[in-house]
């Protein structure tokens, strides 16, 4: 699907078709934005039932260093991932210099 996805947004013509306010198959746009904004809720939902189930917390001792393990890879390090990889791309010359604001 994923290849699927890069020929329709390379193609200009057929980007076109979905993509846009006078777009005739705008509402297919619409649709899969409404899918995919709903994607990691419902990962994170299914993450957190196999984690109740599992034996991981069934000790108390456990429960505080499993939260905290999900804490800080989701406000440390997944944030530090990001800006290291937008900082490799614009080192790399993926992201032009933003003459307005100094940044890339």
């Amino acid at each position: 699907y994923q290849i699927i996805g890069f020929v329709v947004g390379a193609i200009p013509w057929l980007k076109s078709l979905f993509i846009g306010g006078s777009a005739p198959l705008r509402v297919v746009q619409g649709s899969i934005k409404l899918l995919g904004d709903g994607t990691v809720p419902c990962i994170t939902l299914t993450l957190g039932g196999n984690l109740t189930q599992g034996k991981v917390l069934l000790r108390i001792s456990q429960v505080g260093s499993v939260i905290l393990a999900i804490i800080c890879v989701r406000y440390m390090i997944l944030p530090a991932f990001g800006i290291g990889v937008v900082k490799a791309a614009y080192e790399l010359g993926f992201v032009p210099y933003d003459h307005f604001t100094g940044t890339c």
